[in-house]
């Protein structure tokens, strides 16, 4: 058994099987920045009907618009002016001297969420590093500016018989001095940032895939162009199971958030298996409020059965909170202790959140994303209604050295507070569940899929299948 640890295995109900695609990547670098596939597979499915199986860097072909009906506005009480003066002067890399609102949710007993409710955004940053870092650039958290397009070092790693070498352990060595242990994401990418990684080589770098006496030396790139690795004497070896870890901050400015995942948690988890039969999904929550609430963090560990993940969701209620930061740091202190397999496979993380870490935890966060990297868990925060400059700076950067993407919801649901919305980028705004099970379902299959038109609500700046285009000045 591949189980690392004893888990009840519970089948999950699925009511439609398709065909899981195999999908094998050429290495053709000749046209960068694109990496394009030696076929096209279609998935036919309820929720990617037409979509390609496309990897990440593919050639674009337009996205056509269609807009779905979307659930009637409602009115909602006004949010309370709770100002919170988050200071002028730097705290662990972090520059803020905004006034900030906490939003005031309605109370859960009067919210009439249907499933499909809200709706998100999601964007692709690794794919667009440059627009990223023009972001990055502007940001008042100061750390950020470490990344930068020249310093990142990026690859994308195959097998002897020229397979994707997925969720794979590596490590790199710098100059024969210092050591960086991460792990393949699961399209094969491996990335370190010597400037935010602390971890400069003044001449060289070697990369070494664990279980392989392969050494691959490099040099510095200085252009961002990805990199080709083969390895000769390994095998791309990925379990199929997925681990799945869901953070929510339960203060009581996200009672519309937590409520809706309390309905709509089942049918994602039953949909990704009807899209992807044959793998196991293990379902972990965590709720967090802050330092000064009546707890600061509850866990429910991995199982394979949604029933316990559904049955602890639905005692959680949101409270607590009042300043605008929250302990979104402890929470993922406590998402690195879950009992994560240790084998190669899939493992996801989905932050759901509206606002930061506090200042002085701000560099303490960044500095858990070592270990996120080493175990190759990929961070995917969902940015709620209230959140504001300093939380998505954080989200993102989170997202982006994980190889995870950056969701956030938009106003089209009519549901809850507004929603700020990133700027200078594209993106496509579908419905959440959908956006979490496209999500899920890529790195899955390892192939970036993409919505059936039927599905797209509406298009922002020129998205082509996550590349966004004619915005770079």
């Amino acid at each position: 058994m591949y189980l690392k640890k004893l888990r009840s295995i519970t089948p999950l109900v699925i009511a439609i099987s398709i065909s899981a695609c195999a999908h094998k990547e050429s290495k053709k670098y000749e046209e960068m920045p694109f990496i394009e596939p030696e076929e096209t597979h279609v998935v036919e499915s309820d929720y990617f009907e037409d979509s390609s199986m496309i990897k990440e860097f593919s050639s674009p072909v337009a996205s056509s618009i269609s807009r779905d009906s979307v659930p009637e506005s409602y009115s909602v009480a006004e949010s309370s002016p709770l100002a919170i003066d988050l200071g002028g002067t730097a705290v662990d890399g972090l520059v803020a001297s905004k006034i900030i609102e906490k939003k005031k949710p309605l109370p859960a007993s009067e919210l009439r969420f249907q499933s499909g409710s809200l709706t998100s955004g999601i964007l692709h940053d690794n794919l667009n590093y440059d627009d990223f870092i023009t972001y990055a650039n502007q940001s008042n958290v100061k750390a950020i500016n470490k990344l930068d397009a020249i310093s990142r070092q990026f690859m994308v790693v195959f097998d002897r018989n020229n397979d994707l070498l997925t969720n794979h352990p590596f490590t790199i060595n710098i100059d024969g001095k210092k050591e960086f242990h991460g792990t393949t994401s699961s399209f094969g990418h491996l990335s370190y940032f010597p400037i935010f990684d602390d971890l400069i080589a003044e001449e060289f770098f070697e990369i070494q895939l664990k279980g392989s006496a392969e050494k691959h030396r490099y040099y510095v790139q200085q252009d961002g162009r990805p990199v080709s690795i083969t390895i000769n004497d390994i095998d791309n070896t990925n379990l199929d199971i997925i681990e799945i870890a869901y953070i929510i901050d339960a203060t009581g400015s996200m009672t519309d958030e937590l409520e809706y995942l309390k309905i709509e948690l089942i049918d994602i988890i039953n949909s990704v298996s009807q899209i992807n039969p044959g793998i196991e999904i293990f379902t972990s929550i965590i709720v967090y409020r802050d330092t000064t609430d009546e707890y600061i963090t509850k866990t429910s560990d991995f199982s394979v059965s949604p029933a316990q993940s559904i049955d602890f969701i639905n005692k959680q209620f949101a409270d607590g909170g009042g300043d605008f930061p929250e302990a979104m740091d402890s929470a993922l202190v406590e998402a690195l202790k879950l009992s994560w397999i240790d084998s190669d496979h899939t493992k996801m993380l989905f932050l759901l959140a509206d606002a930061p870490p506090h200042n002085e935890n701000i560099l303490k966060t960044f500095d858990l994303l070592d270990e996120f990297r080493e175990k190759g868990i990929s961070i995917n925060p969902i940015a709620a209604s209230g959140v504001e400059d300093t939380a998505q700076a954080v989200m993102r950067t989170l997202a982006v050295t994980t190889n995870g993407n950056y969701l956030f919801l938009t106003d089209d649901s009519g549901y809850g507070n507004s929603h700020a919305e990133p700027s200078n980028t594209c993106y496509i705004v579908t419905t959440l569940k959908e956006s979490i099970i496209r999500t899920i379902s890529s790195e899955i299959q390892k192939s970036k899929l993409e919505p059936a038109a039927r599905q797209i609500i509406r298009q922002v700046g020129e998205y082509d299948k996550g590349l966004c285009g004619g915005i770079k000045e």
